[in-house]
């Protein structure tokens, strides 16, 4: 399997394990999330627009962003909201800017977002100095 794919993998492992103390409806809700929190969303299409899942997948995806470069690089203080219609992400613009591509890989995500037809809003926060 390509190590691309592994989303798609995982998704496939969580699907049919044995995993007691879990429901399968539990059981296929977690390889839902595990499914969509890498790649294109339109293959979660089936899941309804109100769904609590959608918070999930947006966490889960977010967490893959900032921690994107797999190393001990520290997190700056960020915020995330949900919108009617989607999310906003709120990160220092310094930050974004001593990490573009970090920055370029949230472009892509309101890319995904997008074809989905939902919001996904970076904003960049200029920090205050406090003297």
């Amino acid at each position: 399997m390509a190590h691309n794919a592994y989303h798609k993998h995982g998704a496939y492992i969580l699907t049919y394990a044995d995993m007691p103390g879990f429901s399968k409806k539990d059981q296929a809700r977690l390889a839902m999330v595990v499914l969509g929190h890498r790649g294109k969303l339109e293959k979660l299409g089936a899941i309804p627009v109100l769904d609590s899942a959608w918070d999930l997948i947006f966490c889960l995806r977010l967490a893959v962003l900032l921690h994107r470069t797999r190393d001990d690089r520290a997190i700056p203080a960020w915020r995330a909201s949900r919108k009617d219609n989607g999310y906003t992400v709120e990160l220092p613009a310094e930050w974004l800017a001593t990490n573009p591509w970090t920055a370029a890989a949230f472009g892509e995500e309101a890319s995904v977002w997008k074809q989905l037809g939902r919001e996904y809003t970076l904003q960049s926060k200029t920090q205050r100095k406090i003297a």
